[in-house]
């Protein structure tokens, strides 16, 4: 019976730590097309704060989820629904949004670039 349990533990662990590696490897990958959406800043941190460059960024964000929780559409990978949302974003002053749904097989280059230019 032991040796189920921390068979079936180790089996989780190896899950887990394989699909954080997939999830770092998408990050790199989308930290190498950084490039593309150079107007924003690096954000980067002095003590106890962000920065970006010698201004102090004040982190002011919210969850972006059109359509509520239940709706898992991929926010980021439609055009129109970010050009509509990003001018309400910076009449709000907000610099940082929460995405809960990506899809890995879209393409986010549109939204980047409009989020990037508003400097969010």
């Amino acid at each position: 019976m032991k040796f189920l349990f921390w068979s079936a533990f180790l089996l989780l662990l190896v899950n887990l730590v394989a699909s954080l590696v997939v999830r770092e490897m998408r990050v790199h990958s989308l930290l190498r097309r950084e490039s593309s959406f150079s107007k924003t800043p690096p954000v980067t941190v002095k003590g106890n704060a962000f920065f970006t460059g010698e201004k102090r960024f004040y982190i002011r964000g919210m969850d972006y989820q059109p359509g509520g929780p239940s709706d898992l559409t991929d926010a980021i990978a439609d055009p129109a629904l970010c050009s509509r949302d990003i001018s309400k974003f910076r009449a709000l002053g907000i610099s940082t949004i929460r995405i809960y749904t990506v899809g890995n097989s879209k393409s986010h280059d549109e939204c980047m670039r409009l989020l990037a230019e508003a400097g969010i």
